[in-house]
């Protein structure tokens, strides 16, 4: 017992567990206890005494600070050899070292949300509202022509994205931080879309039994439409989350390179036949970009993660030239856009850019994307003419940026712990249990 207070002490002392998890105690404990026995055993068989391990705190106790400092990336391992990444406890994650955030890629998500943006306001709301005669603004109609783009490459900054944080994540934890940011949000945006429209006719009124079934964020499985256009990348990417906690559930995170791989294949063979099933249609070819993307920036199989981006890039042309279709825009200068914006992403690869304030900026994009279609339709609706109607976009769209600004400040940084205190009481609970079970298991197992 002493020998376990006083390197409990020690450790407590260097700072090294700051803060514990209730179920991760035991993991830990075991872990610094078998990381200082084996110097205790070495002294025991050369003094002959087995007193020297309750003393040996006492009488070095600097060496034992210094060497618990240098022993964190020790201890890590050896948690992580006795547990998968989906058999993690939560005090796992805080000794898992933070990866740098990539800031250049809050500004290509902003620049892409308002590629979105300029593209529904200029090319599908203000020629349906005035006539097409009166909706040409040349060279920057021309461009917004092309605002699709900037959605495909915000599949592929989540694929790459999530890719990365689900290595280094818990289950739970995962589950934590992706409901907390995508549902209090939507939640909020939804309703003030809702509420915009009351009055309004057609499809830019939601009844309230529309609007319960966009509470699940999936309301054509109900048989509504979506509150808003835009919401049916919100169940792509969800869908997408749920293969992402599948797979390391089943303990394939550690295997995550022939996960993508399997995945990737399996969308080339069901292109013909299912070009719009889940996971494997049109719309997930982006995200499994960003995935193989995601492994090129951890220097991954080079070679073969090459071969997988270039397989997802001819299968990116494919749904380029579907949306083309149905937008006025030339798909091979779309593909030709596409195959630049893969060239940006492996040049900037490993590059630190530091830039101000990225953080908030990519944030305030999430509700920029959820408010501006279907408000922004209702208000050029209401004001537009031909004389004010370039100038409406301009403060609709100053508007749209600075109450989303306002809205993201509150509800994901003022808010978050909150909502995170909420959602692990709620929708991760079962997850967590499920990583408490397993971690007690492979601890009696290790004993």
């Amino acid at each position: 017992m002493r020998f376990a207070s006083f390197s409990i002490c020690a450790a407590e002392r260097s700072h090294v567990f700051r803060k514990r998890a209730y179920f991760g105690d035991t993991i830990l404990n075991f872990g610094f206890c078998q990381h200082w026995a084996s110097h205790w055993r070495v002294l025991s068989k050369r003094t002959g005494s087995g007193k020297v391990s309750a003393i040996f705190p006492v009488l070095f106790p600097t060496l034992v600070q210094r060497d618990c400092r240098a022993a964190g990336a020790v201890r890590r391992q050896r948690v992580s050899s006795k547990l998968s990444f989906s058999k993690k406890s939560k005090v796992a994650d805080l000794l898992a070292p933070a990866e740098r955030r990539i800031d250049w890629l809050d500004y290509v998500r902003l620049l892409c949300a308002l590629m979105v943006m300029m593209a529904h306001y200029v090319v599908v709301v203000v020629p349906n509202v005035l006539g097409p005669a009166n909706a040409d603004l040349g060279l920057i109609s021309d461009i917004a022509n092309y605002g699709h783009i900037g959605l495909f490459v915000l599949f592929i900054i989540s694929g790459m994205m999530i890719t990365q944080i689900v290595q280094r994540q818990t289950v739970s934890t995962f589950v934590t931080h992706r409901v907390t940011r995508v549902y209090p949000t939507f939640v909020l945006c939804l309703t003030i879309t809702t509420l915009v429209g009351i009055g309004e006719s057609g499809h830019m009124h939601v009844t309230f039994w529309q609007y319960l079934a966009n509470l699940t964020i999936n309301a054509d499985a109900f048989g509504y439409r979506p509150a808003d256009s835009s919401y049916w990348t919100l169940t792509v990417e969800i869908t997408f989350y749920v293969m992402i906690v599948a797979v390391a559930m089943l303990g394939w995170i550690k295997h995550i390179q022939i996960v993508v791989a399997v995945w990737i294949a399996l969308q080339v063979v069901a292109a013909p036949f299912f070009p719009r099933a889940p996971l494997l249609g049109a719309d997930y070819y982006f995200l499994a970009a960003g995935c193989v993307m995601g492994l090129l920036y951890q220097r991954r199989n080079e070679k073969l993660n090459l071969v997988l981006l270039a397989v997802t890039a001819l299968l990116g042309t494919r749904t380029i030239f579907i949306a083309a279709q149905g937008m006025p825009f030339n798909p091979w200068i779309g593909i030709a856009v596409m195959m630049g914006i893969f060239a940006l992403f492996l040049v900037m690869r490993g590059r630190d850019v530091r830039l101000p304030w990225a953080h908030r900026i990519g944030s305030f994009t999430y509700p920029l994307y959820l408010l501006h279609f279907k408000i922004g339709t209702i208000m050029l609706i209401w004001w537009a003419t031909d004389a004010n109607k370039w100038w409406l976009v301009l403060a609709l769209s100053l508007g749209m940026i600075l109450v989303s600004i306002v809205l993201d400040d509150i509800v994901e940084f003022r808010m978050r712990a909150m909502w995170r205190s909420l959602a692990r009481a709620t929708i991760a609970r079962p997850f967590l249990r499920w990583e408490q079970r397993r971690i007690l298991a492979v601890t009696a197992a290790s004993v």
